[in-house]
């Protein structure tokens, strides 16, 4: 080597060692600010705590649909879970986060849901249990193309099921049809387990013919069976004394594969008890969207006194079997002069039955807070006609109503379902029904034992959802004066036909300047999918109307309204009818008042005090048309004005 090459050889590691020398002294300094930052001068047990608490939702009470930003999240970190993530901060936080047994006791299963993150591997998990120790697992699991029931019971996580503390199964990918996860742990004792959640989706079916098969045990006389339980292996829990929420979605009749199983003519609810539900220990329930009877479900969830949440589904109409029980007992309440008068019939008969003539009791739930009625509708008959019932023989929905005091329930939703054929069915019988003014009160359905329900708990309810009852818009107008302290009302089909009065009746004031209707109302969603609604609808001019003379713009509050969540959400979808000239400008053209509409609805949605979404839908062909029966929800969206939240 030259003399010359040498002196460059030393020169260059002259100036690597004094650059790594630099790089050394800036990543001591910077350790020693970081250390005087307080987030490093907390002691251990403080960042664990902080560490459970920054947990993501997904993690703690996940949904269908978190998996997806999970996973997203995860994977463009670079991680497997939220523990590693944390780790990669600095060495302190590596080490507290694997002292942290909490911290590492949420495990989110990607079960092949999502192709672009590969299938289930068993190594990702096992650092996750192994750090967990002995602390109760909460194990969510977006079931794909690797099954659930497979990785549950499989080598890694099969010694661990009795630590399970809380589930959550979400199988609403497409590639979890037919997969199998009922009955959960039947051979396996959870004396941890708290919480049930699974949204069967696509495996509907599947779920709904296990549900099903629970009555066999009780029509057959089977040797292994005592005392009507289900043969251990179809149990859904063996053992699981602190079991207090089982939330049950994604089983409703309106799935098209449901009808094909016929679950529903074996299902009782009153079959979940000896398959491992105890009643008297739930707080939260959510039942199969697969109708019983009132008098059977009262007589299982009367046992539940604790309930904070309930969601069930019954019949619209009365089974006749159940009438003529219903029959025999309120005979022997009945008044012998009563009977001598042929009295039996009273028009104040719907206003509230009491507990002696419906046979059921009175049952009361002092926590429940929200209540979430399903009917199912089989033909056109309760909610969609005019006509006062003859006789007086209550529906199962006054059944239910008559039996339950709920003195802390918020929110209330009654929804109506019935399948897509029915529908179009009754928008046709809607078609023949007469002017819905000329509707007496006593033909009212949900009215009476609403008011009497809600009189008899004395609750004050928020929340408000009524959907697909069909009901006439007095009757709507009559409930909404039922609840004046809502403040969100949400209503999908509610109505028969919605007119421009609902609108006005909202704007109406008293004398003093309160409102009539709902004065504490903040957010309104009205969704009008319905092809009997384009008949006598409402345009988008109505709404502007309600949405500025109910709320009007004040420039003192537009700052604080925009700074804080205390804002006014208004979203409507629906079928509108043209904007009508007002009288002082008759002969306007269509094409101008729909220019005066746009930018009146720009400078609305302009307002930092309230978000209005409007969505227009494209008007179908007449109703009892060929062309009708086509799949209505596949409607065109002409015009998406949707500045939504």
């Amino acid at each position: 080597m030259s003399s010359k090459e040498k002196k460059s050889y030393e020169k260059k590691s002259y100036e690597k060692k004094s650059y790594e020398k630099k790089k050394n002294k800036t990543r001591a300094q910077r350790h020693a600010n970081n250390q005087l930052q307080p987030i490093y001068r907390l002691p251990n047990e403080i960042l664990e705590i902080i560490f459970v608490l920054s947990r993501p939702l997904a993690l703690e009470r996940p949904v269908p649909g978190t998996a997806d930003f999970y996973f997203s999240y995860m994977r463009a970190s670079g991680v497997l879970d939220y523990a590693r993530l944390l780790g990669r901060v600095s060495q302190r936080w590596r080490d507290v986060t694997r002292g942290c047994p909490a911290l590492w006791s949420h495990i989110y299963i990607h079960a092949g849901v999502f192709p672009v993150f590969g299938r289930y591997e068993q190594r990702h998990y096992e650092m996750a249990l192994q750090l967990s120790k002995d602390y109760p697992l909460t194990i969510s699991i977006a079931v794909g193309k690797d099954g659930c029931m497979p990785i549950l019971r499989g080598p890694l996580f099969a010694p661990h099921i009795p630590r399970i503390r809380a589930l959550y199964i979400d199988m609403t990918s497409s590639f979890a049809m037919s997969q199998r996860v009922l009955p959960l742990f039947p051979e396996v004792d959870t004396p941890l387990l708290e919480i049930i959640h699974i949204d069967f989706g696509c495996s509907a079916p599947v779920a709904a013919m296990y549900l099903g098969s629970l009555a066999i045990d009780y029509a057959q006389d089977i040797p292994d069976v005592a005392g009507g339980a289900p043969r251990q292996h179809k149990r859904l829990t063996r053992n699981a004394p602190l079991l207090h929420e089982v939330l049950l979605e994604g089983l409703g009749m309106d799935n098209p594969h449901m009808m094909e199983t016929g679950a529903s003519d074996t299902y009782a609810v009153q079959h979940l008890g000896p398959a491992g539900v105890h009643w008297e220990n739930l707080t939260r329930l959510r039942l199969p969207d697969m109708p019983v009877s009132a008098a059977s479900l009262v007589k299982v969830i009367a046992r539940a006194t604790r309930l904070t949440e309930l969601r069930c589904a019954i019949h619209e109409e009365m089974d006749p079997e159940d009438l003529i029980e219903l029959m025999d007992e309120e005979d022997s309440f009945s008044d012998p002069e009563d009977e001598r008068s042929g009295e039996r019939h009273d028009t104040d008969t719907r206003q509230g039955r009491t507990p002696g003539n419906t046979g059921l009791g009175l049952h009361v739930f002092p926590d429940l807070e929200i209540l979430h009625i399903v009917t199912w509708a089989l033909d056109p008959g309760i909610y969609d006609s005019d006509e006062e019932d003859e006789y007086g023989f209550p529906t199962n929905m006054e059944l239910l109503l008559n039996a339950l005091v709920c003195p802390a329930l918020t929110q209330l939703s009654i929804t109506r379902q019935a399948d897509e054929l029915f529908l179009h069915m009754l928008d046709e019988y809607s078609a023949g029904l007469g002017d819905e003014s000329q509707c007496r009160p006593g033909a009212f359905k949900l009215h009476p034992p609403l008011r009497a329900f809600l009189q008899r708990s004395r609750c004050t309810v928020r929340g408000l959802h009524l959907s697909g009852l069909s009901l006439v818009q007095q009757e709507l107008l009559n409930i909404m004066q039922l609840c004046p302290d809502v403040r969100t009302l949400t209503l999908t089909d509610a109505v028969r036909q919605m007119s421009p009065g609902f609108w006005r009746a909202l704007r109406r004031r008293e004398r003093g300047g309160r409102h009539i209707y709902m004065p504490a109302l903040r957010v309104l969603n009205v969704e009008n999918r319905r092809e009997s609604n384009a008949r006598s609808g409402f345009s988008n001019m109505d709404v502007l109307d309600t949405v500025e003379s109910r709320w009007p713009y004040r420039k003192d509050v537009s700052r604080k309204y925009h700074e804080t969540r205390d804002m006014i959400l208004v979203r409507v979808v629906h079928h509108p009818e043209p904007v009508r000239a007002p009288k002082n400008a008759r002969g306007t053209p269509q094409h101008v008042l729909e220019a005066r509409m746009r930018e009146r609805l720009r400078m609305v949605q302009s307002r930092k005090d309230i978000m209005l979404g409007i969505t227009e839908l494209e008007r179908g062909p007449p109703v009892g048309s060929d062309e009708d029966y086509d799949d209505f929800d596949d409607c065109d969206v002409v015009l998406d004005l949707e500045y939504w939240y």
